[in-house]
């Protein structure tokens, strides 16, 4: 099991906010970054709700939303990290955020 911080952006207005999420997965970096457009775009519609895509840009609302960065923490690291921000499951975030983005289409 790999786990990885995620930092994610939005923007609303003259306004920008970063969170970061601690997740788990079996997926490697090398996979994430391969992967980035599926598994970045069900990570934004679980963190955000409801997004949509206009020209490049994700939007949740108002607010331009999008995966600023991420990183591979260590076991331990990431252990006293859950203590604070808790973990996810990422294929369970994949999972929710599909199931938003189906919700959706359906509506």
């Amino acid at each position: 099991m790999r786990y990885f911080l995620i930092t994610d952006h939005n923007r609303d207005g003259e306004h920008e906010y970063y969170d970061k999420v601690l997740v788990r997965t079996k997926m490697t970096d090398k996979q994430l970054d391969a992967d980035h457009k599926n598994w970045q775009q069900n990570f934004l519609a679980w963190q955000f709700g409801y997004i949509n895509l206009q020209d490049d840009d994700w939007w949740s609302d108002c607010r331009i939303v999008s995966i600023y960065d991420w990183e591979e923490v260590s076991r331990d690291d990431a252990r006293v990290l859950a203590e604070h921000l808790g973990d996810w499951d990422l294929q369970q975030i994949i999972a929710d955020g599909l199931e938003t983005f189906e919700e959706e289409a359906c509506a």
